[in-house]
């Protein structure tokens, strides 16, 4: 029997060996008091050694903790006694041991189920460290028990030990070595479940030494297994069956070396799994062998230091020994040492080239320097190490596919050569369906693009394989391979729209043939939906690629690296028909990868290229819009080339290598306000320059606004190894990686001419920008020049679109890992300190736009303040996103005032209670007004808050929802302070936006009719108004013309302007008056108005100034000048050249007024006290009627204007 099968059996050995017999209902005795004497039942414990009617006082253990759980050392003395334990709180082991050191010698424990007559086989691990029993009594018996335990209650354990040889546990002790007779075996005490009965021996090892245990010749078919340990702690040092004979020519008889050491206890176990007869076995030791193991590591899939591959472990005194190069990615060392000893080793890349070791867990053991050491035993016989990767416990996995996203990738390698294709892969069929048959492909090895298979379309004009690429109607997908056609041989494929053949052919590519498959030019191919010539190599292996974009209806394919067609595809994508078009095909395909572009890109996102669905080989400026060179010209020496060398991920980047003609243009769309970010993936290697600048416009030339130089100085071509300038950054050089991917990134807010570098995840400086973005210049800036560009992400960050915002902060302008309050001013944290655990921490793990976030985490300690101001009037609005990853809480509240603890105004409290109490995830509560919200887990979310300090009210929103409306809030708005309330924190905050919201104001029109002024001889200067405007909250001055707004000209000399106050001063007193002056008040009547007491009913009677109720809503007022009436009046001073009478007058329901003579054609307006028109009449004859309505008591000026122009005036009063 293999050991791996009993060591799963060996799960069930604990448990079966703890209660083959505790099951037994073996009582716990008690036998006094007498009114309780009797049997209880009692469950042996899966751990310690057997009860065996140990006899003793039962005494409840005291923990000193007012509790008798056994989980604190005991407090009362148990020297001889019984202890009586209650179960819960810990572990059952740890309430034996504790009464074990109070010295017990055994132990009950009381369980806490009310059921009747309900215990439990006790589980745990004790190291073997226990040596007493212990049991398990019901709840109900115990509390019997428990009830006597003042008057001295003596207890019996149960006889639970087997009896010698009939049960496992009841081990027999054998003295040394020597030949031995075992009993036939009886019970049910067998360790594995696929025996009953056993018999188990211990045996302490004399020496270091090779034991030999065997029952060759003793009469049996016998299984042997020799373990270590005790009860429920048991491991499994060597197994054999059926290795010598038995005494009657059978070799069912067991023989097992293994190695022992000093002192250490062994036990030998014999079940009858095969045969439960007696046996005789021997027991014998003999010295430890040296053997020779064989060290492995595969460097196959890494670059090998110059120096070779080394090891160093306890065998070489850690002295770095050269390992042997195998000549296949493979480096080996032979070592001998002492069968049995203990080793530790590692595997160097190079001298001090120490593998990687934080994965070896598996297969190692702590080094001391936040590592591991490889460990093992050594065995008694010489030993080949398996191969492994270095730094892994396990081989390197195969290099299948160089794209780990392929959806198929084969290179016919594991298929029988002779073999067809559909009958080894489900990708694989024929037009027909049939598998083996003549239209199948053919394995063969005769050529290859990477040994030793691929497969053939040959010249029989019967093949016809089907390549199934699973009927794919949307997405974006890339398919390649490498081809291969003879010379004076041609090649055909088409796409089929469905796995079905036939239903659609959308693309037909011919090699040395034409469109009717009739061989024509070899070497020339054509594409015949478009009619798109090419040519490719013969005798020579050449890759055929295809990018497939079903959401934009487009196929772009490549031959040996050119596109050779951009075509409409507005098919599906069903399968590639490889067909036998005529007798001089004959044609080889090799290393078919197929995957879906699986580009994750952010909804933001202006451009986002992993460079994936473009050919290896090809050139970037014919691949996307946003790719071009300095000249404009595709695919020349200016352009980028894609190259499957290196990438960040998948399988391509772009590569502007040491030429100096290359000068690839990344346009970025000639941005002149808001904010963006700009990332991409770059690859130096080692003494190799980079280079890239920042161009203004599109069209280059125009503008240097930055440049960055990798591994070289800016102002000359000196190497500086792992080092780079920018010609901004003020706190240059900067430091990056050679040889490996780092990020390069930008973020530019155009508005406020700033922009951040960062540089593999480090700010290398905040700097001042005050050009546009027009196009990035990735150049070959010198013939040391080489570098790679991959994953490029250009998005557009949230605009701060308010004109009164206080605080707008993304994150994306700090250094990730970085304190919120080392980088800008509104961050700060409860005590104040900097850079501390209360900090906030700029994260990269989560972010709503861009990359970045603010983390609070489960420390507990994080106290983070957003501080607003201390305001203590108008309206703000604060929002931010918020992100709550699943099973985490969140909580945050507001601060009267920026210095914390003044008072808390508000409480948000996300899955937890009001007192931070853990509560239900997804569900959180306002501890101010107890109202109850929920917010998504998982993603982000929206938090709005608008605090009316002047109402006194707020309105909060989160997820979108209208959590509060109208809700009270009486104090100040000093800070937020988000703060890690319990170990389940965990919370993200981005795109913060902090405004003053705009007062609600009225808007009121002042006009100025100049036409008797003028006519009265006074010259035009320049017309102004003055007041107490700025008392009234106005943005003007109080009584300063000079600061007055200009007015406009309305004609008919008429001249308007328009003053907003808050809407809050409504109803408040106005006292202005009109000008025509610039730059001093002149005279009261020429440069001034100065009202006169007959216009008392609109002016202040303590002087001549106007007086207006300031309205509540927009109104459009007009004033004759220096006088209460309205525009294109005459003033009531003024000879009336038309007699009227107006009576009543006062009136309060109708008046009329009586002309002496007929008027034609005329006019009557009514107006108030502020000029406003009111009503208007035509008039024809001597009378009008005019009737109260909705006129308003108060004055009221009735201006007469007749055909002929002429006018007048009468006060009207309306009761």
């Amino acid at each position: 029997m293999l050991k791996d099968y009993l060591s799963k059996l060996l799960v069930f050995a604990v448990l079966f060996w703890a209660t083959g017999t505790a099951l037994s209902q073996s009582p716990l005795t008690i036998s006094a008091p007498v009114g309780i004497a009797g049997d209880y039942i009692a469950v042996q414990a899966a751990f310690g050694p057997w009860a065996n009617a140990q006899a003793a006082d039962l005494v409840l253990i005291d923990d000193g903790t007012g509790v008798s759980n056994g989980c604190a050392p005991a407090a009362n003395d148990l020297t001889g006694k019984i202890a009586l334990i209650d179960r819960g709180a810990c572990a059952f082991t740890v309430k034996a041991l504790n009464a074990e050191a109070a010295g017990a010698i055994a132990v009950v424990v009381c369980n806490n189920s009310t059921l009747p007559d309900t215990a439990i086989v006790m589980g745990g691990t004790d190291g073997c460290a226990l040596t007493i029993p212990a049991v398990m009594i019901s709840y109900n018996n115990c509390q019997i028990i428990k009830a006597e335990l003042g008057n001295g209650v003596t207890a019996t354990m149960p006889a639970n030990k087997p009896a010698d040889g009939e049960a496992v546990g009841a081990e027999i002790a054998l003295p040394g070595a020597g030949t031995y007779t075992a009993t036939p075996l009886t019970g049910t005490g067998s360790l594995f479940s696929d025996a009953v009965a056993a018999k188990v021996y211990t045996i302490v090892a004399p020496s270091d030494a090779v034991m030999n245990v065997n029952s060759c010749n003793g009469g049996a078919d016998t299984r042997l297994v020799v373990l270590q340990g005790c009860r429920n702690a048991l491991s499994i040092v060597g197994d054999n069956d059926d290795a010598c004979d038995l005494g009657t020519g059978e070799l069912f008889a067991s023989s097992l070396d293994v190695v022992v050491y000093a002192g250490q206890t062994y036990l030998i176990y014999w079940d009858d799994v095969w045969d439960a007869n007696g046996f005789d076995f021997n027991v014998s030791f003999g010295a430890l062998p040296t053997v020779n193991l064989t060290f492995n590591v595969d460097m196959s899939q890494s670059v090998v230091n110059p120096s070779g591959m080394k090891i160093a472990g306890s065998f070489t005194g850690w002295t770095q020994t050269d390992m042997t190069d195998n000549g296949d990615g493979t480096w080996s060392y032979t070592a001998a040492v002492t069968a049995g000893d203990e080793l530790q080793w590692k595997y160097l890349n190079g001298t001090d080239g120490w593998e990687p070791s934080a994965d070896l867990t598996d297969c190692g053991i702590d080094d001391g320097f936040g590592g591991f050491n490889r460990y093992g035993v050594a065995g008694l016989t010489d030993e080949n190490l398996g191969l492994v990767c270095i730094g892994s416990c396990y081989p390197c996995p195969p290099p299948a596919c160089s794209n780990p996203n392929a959806i198929i990738c084969d290179n016919f390698d594991n298929y029988a050569a002779g073999s067809t294709t559909a009958a080894n892969a489900p990708w694989w069929s024929t037009w027909s369906g049939a598998v083996g048959g003549a239209e199948d492909g053919i394995v063969s090895d005769a050529q290859a693009s990477s040994a030793p298979n691929s497969l053939l379309v040959a010249n029989t004009g019967a093949q016809d394989v089907l390549l199934l690429l699973g009927n794919q109607t949307g997405g974006k997908y890339r398919l390649a391979w490498n081809m291969y056609i003879p010379a004076n041989h041609v090649g055909y494929y088409n796409v089929q729209d469905d796995e079905t053949p036939g239903v659609a052919w959308n693309l037909n590519m011919h090699f040395g043939n034409d469109t009717q498959g009739n061989t024509a030019v070899f070497g020339e191919g054509v594409v015949a939906e478009d009619g798109s010539t090419f040519t490719y190599p013969e005798d020579t292996w050449f890759e055929v690629v295809h990018m497939f974009d079903l959401d934009a209806n487009n196929l772009r394919t490549f031959v040996n690296g050119v596109m050779v067609s951009s075509m409409d595809f507005t098919g599906n994508l069903g399968a590639i028909d490889f067909f036998s078009i005529n007798s001089d095909n004959t044609f080889y395909i090799d290393d078919v990868e197929y995957t879906a572009v699986l580009t994750e890109c952010p909804a933001n996102a202006l451009i986002c290229d992993g460079l994936e669905f473009y050919a290896t080989g090809s050139n970037t400026a014919a691949q996307a819009a946003w790719w071009s060179t300095w000249s404009g010209a595709e695919g020349g020496p200016e352009d980028g080339i894609v190259s499957g060398d290196q990438a960040y991920e998948g399988i391509n980047s772009m590569l502007v290598s040491n030429t100096g003609a290359q000068d690839v243009l990344l346009l970025l769309g000639n941005k002149s306000t808001g904010s963006y970010r700009l990332s991409w993936q770059m690859y130096v290697p080692t003494g190799a320059h980079g280079y890239f600048n920042i161009q203004n416009e599109e069209t280059p030339g125009v503008q240097w606004n930055m440049e960055a130089y990798f591994n070289r100085k800016a102002a000359s071509a000196t190497t500086t190894p792992g080092l780079g300038e920018t010609t901004l950054a003020t706190d240059d050089p900067f430091a990056f990686p050679q040889d490996q991917w780092f990020e390069v990134a930008m973020a530019f807010d155009l508005d406020n001419d700033q922009m951040a570098v960062f540089i593999d995840g480090t700010r290398i400086g905040l700097l001042p920008y005050t050009g546009n973005i027009g196009s990035i210049d990735f150049f070959s800036v010198d013939n040391t020049n080489t570098y790679y560009i991959d994953n490029v992400l250009y998005t557009e960050l949230p605009a701060c679109d308010s004109p009164d915002a206080l605080i707008c902060d993304n994150l994306e302008f700090y250094e990730g890992g970085s304190f919120t309050s080392e980088n800008a001013a509104w961050w700060s944290t409860w005590s104040g300190a900097s850079a501390g655990p209360e900090d906030g921490i700029v994260s990269t793990d989560y972010a709503q736009s861009g990359t970045k976030s603010l983390y609070v985490g489960n420390t507990g300690a994080q106290d983070v303040l957003l501080l607003l101001g201390n305001q203590t009037s108008g309206s703000y609005n604060l929002r931010w996103s918020m992100y709550i990853p699943a099973g985490h809480v969140a909580y945050y509240n507001v601060q009267e005032d920026e210095t914390p603890g003044v008072a808390w105004n508000l409480n948000m409290h996300f899955g937890n209670d009001t007192q931070g109490n853990t509560a239900t995830f997804g569900q959180g509560v306002v501890a101010e007004t107890g109202t109850a919200f929920t917010y998504p887990e998982d993603t982000w979310f929206d938090v709005v808050h608008t605090f009316n300090l002047d109402d006194n009210t707020m309105d909060i929103w989160v997820d979108g929802v209208q959590v509060e409306s109208g809700a009270p809030y009486t104090g100040n708005l000093g800070g937020i302070d988000i703060f890690s309330i319990n170990s389940d924190n965990t919370v993200y905050f981005d795109d913060v936006l902090y405004e003053a919201l705009p007062v609600p104001t009225v808007s009121v029109t002042f006009a100025v009719d100049l036409t008797y002024y003028l006519a009265a001889g006074n010259t035009l200067e320049t017309v102004k108004i003055a007041g107490n405007f700025g008392a009234n909250g106005a943005a003007l001055p109080d009584w300063d013309p000079t600061a007055a707004p200009a007015f406009t000209d309305l004609g008919n000399d008429v001249w308007s302007t328009t003053i907003e106050f808050p809407a809050a001063s409504a109803g408040q007193n106005l006292e202005f008056k009109f000008l025509n002056t610039a730059t001093s008040w002149g005279n009261c009547g020429v440069q001034q108005e100065c009202m006169g007491a007959e216009d008392a009913n609109c002016k202040n009677p303590n002087n001549d100034n106007r007086l207006l109720v300031i309205p509540a809503v927009d109104t459009d007022l007009c004033y004759t000048w220096e006088t209460c009436l309205g525009c294109n009046v005459v003033a009531t001073h003024e000879f009336i050249e038309i007699p009227m009478t107006i009576a009543p007058n006062p009136f309060s329901e109708q008046t009329v007024v009586s002309f002496n003579s007929a008027i034609l054609d005329g006019q009557v307006r009514l107006t108030n006290l502020a000029g406003q028109v009111m009503r208007v009449y035509a008039v024809n004859g001597p009378q009008l009627i005019i009737a109260k309505g909705d006129l308003a008591p108060g004055m009221y000026f009735l201006n007469v204007v007749t055909e002929d122009g002429t006018s007048a005036a009468q006060k009207l009063v309306v009761e």
